[in-house]
């Protein structure tokens, strides 16, 4: 992994956005290119749930999404923690590893889990937003459609 510490990245204007979804789990081996900006929807048992490229002043890079969805009346919740997360971070570093060498890339975890995780022992390039952080990531208004609607 080699994202440089002050990296630029370029935001497509808004009307350029687009989202999809793909019934093959991305990457395979015949990998297709997708433009930078679009929030694909991976397939079921894919290595990450949704991805997308944005533009930097070095190469692409890749944002690649993992849900994490708790039960909510369950009486012993699920909690996100760093065996949790490390598991998923590989999956993601081994695929990209595998079908996309060269590309950088960061894992973002988005959960409604609560966390119990020491972010000291992330990798630099892993994001975590659990149901501790979610008020602080989504602003209010998404905050409280989300929570009212899982």
């Amino acid at each position: 992994m080699n994202i440089p510490v002050d990296i630029d990245i370029k935001i497509p204007p808004l009307a350029t956005l687009k989202v999809s979804k793909i019934d093959y789990r991305y990457p395979s081996t015949k990998a297709p290119a997708f433009d930078i900006g679009d929030n694909v929807l991976n397939a079921d048992g894919a290595p990450f749930d949704s991805f997308l490229y944005l533009d930097t002043t070095s190469n692409p890079l890749l944002l690649a999404f993992q849900m994490k969805f708790a039960k909510l009346d369950s009486t012993n919740p699920e909690v996100i923690c760093n065996d949790t997360l490390d598991n998923e971070f590989n999956k993601i570093k081994n695929t990209v590893s595998t079908y996309l060498a060269g590309t950088d890339f960061v894992a973002v975890t988005l959960s409604q889990c609560s966390g119990s995780f020491s972010e000291s022992k992330l990798p630099s390039n892993c994001i975590v937003v659990s149901k501790e952080q979610q008020m602080d990531f989504f602003g209010k208004s998404c905050y409280h459609r989300l929570n009212n609607n899982l």
